[in-house]
């Protein structure tokens, strides 16, 4: 998604809110724009000389006393967000500032390369780290628009260059099943946050794929892939296929979607033989479910962070109901109890009695969950076991 910009410069500010005499001017930037490249494009749209001025970038919200001024990429997100709900191309202009540099920040600054001399020891330290790149020469580097023809399936058989996928995560997989359905073994010759290569598991062999990431995204594209087998079919077939607990848990996951399907390791096992051929072990098996299960429910221990947000929703849409969360001294959890008001308000007209019942948790961290039921769901809650200390 673009998002278009207007902007306000050469002018003063006649009030906190109020921006006159300005000239106007305007870019187009792709939402997820970083601070670095929305000041390059703000310099090279007003043509700013960036050896002696710097720039403030400030816009005025309604209902604020004061604009808000935009410092670092989180500054850049929150005004992205605010012309997301305004997307007139009139609705917060940027209002633009510059200022005459400092001598030292003068004499810091390469007018070769643009940016700013990192000094040992000096003050420029710190803007060293911000200014990643700039103006090269008289040229200036303009974001490079959203790709929207990127590949997020990672189902498709055919792997080509200039293929664009969503992530590295998605190559990976891609790269996985291709594997496993040509039946070959491929070794990672290299792998970071920027570059992805891979060669055949024979040295002999030709087979070849290089891919890196596209610039300010996490768009990786494929740059050179030789998908001819020069080494003996012998080391192909023989040398064994094997699916990694990664690519299991992919194909699973789906699967494990429905809560009340019952997917047992044996099924999984049973799956990846009839699906691509490959044996894999029951432990291979039972550890790719619990790693589909983790990237669908995420971590136990994740969950219990989410229990105060829970707490306060409950609170917010059932005011007057009576919520206790207990913790230990550690600030671990120990007991959560649960009496909603239309539930209590429900019991008033029913006949006084309350059945109280335990089932054990079987999650990772165990426990019991506890329910005054029979008539009406009077109360609910969690417990380590059932004793005294959790009845009180």
């Amino acid at each position: 998604m673009n998002i278009s910009i207007l902007l306000r410069h050469s002018g003063s500010w006649e009030s906190d809110v109020r921006y006159e005499q300005y000239i106007s001017d305007g870019i187009v930037v792709c939402e997820n724009i970083s601070f670095v490249n929305l000041i390059s494009a703000i310099k090279a749209e007003l043509g700013i000389d960036e050896f002696k001025k710097n720039i403030e970038v400030r816009y005025v919200v309604k209902g604020n006393s004061s604009p808000l001024c935009i410092r670092n990429d989180m500054g850049v997100k929150l005004y992205i967000e605010f012309k997301k709900h305004e997307v007139g191309f009139g609705m917060y202009p940027l209002c633009i500032d510059t200022s005459d540099k400092s001598d030292e920040e003068i004499q810091n600054f390469d007018a070769t390369t643009g940016a700013i001399v990192c000094v040992e020891g000096g003050k420029s330290d710190a803007k060293a780290l911000t200014i990643v790149e700039s103006k090269i020469g008289d040229s200036y580097y303009i974001p490079e628009m959203e790709v929207k023809n990127y590949i997020s399936d990672t189902n498709i058989s055919v792997v080509e260059v200039k293929q664009m996928y969503k992530d590295k995560a998605t190559l990976k997989a891609v790269m996985e099943k291709y594997k496993i359905k040509n039946s070959f073994n491929f070794k990672v010759k290299r792998s970071d946050n920027k570059s992805y290569v891979l060669v055949c598991y024979s040295d002999d062999c030709c087979w070849k794929l290089k891919a890196s990431v596209r610039k300010n995204s996490d768009i990786f594209k494929v740059r050179y892939f030789n998908s001819e087998h020069r080494c003996p079919l012998r080391d192909r077939v023989l040398s064994k296929v094997q699916a990694t607990i990664g690519f299991v848990s992919g194909v699973t996951a789906p699967i494990l979607g429905n809560h009340k399907r019952k997917h047992t390791p044996n099924d999984i096992i049973t799956d990846i033989r009839a699906l691509y051929g490959v044996e894999i072990s029951y432990q291979q098996a039972w550890r790719s479910k619990e790693r589909a299960l983790e990237m669908i429910r995420g971590k136990p221990a994740d969950g219990y962070k989410q229990l105060p947000r829970y707490i306060y929703m409950l609170e917010t849409v059932y005011p007057n109901s009576h919520i206790r969360m207990h913790k230990s001294e550690k600030n671990e959890f120990m007991y959560l109890f649960i009496s909603l008001r239309p539930m209590m308000r429900g019991f008033e007209f029913c006949r006084p009695v309350v059945v109280v019942d335990a089932s054990h948790l079987s999650g990772a961290y165990r426990g019991t969950f506890v329910s005054a039921s029979c008539i009406l769901p009077l109360a609910y809650g969690i417990v380590d076991t059932e004793n005294d200390c959790s009845w009180i």
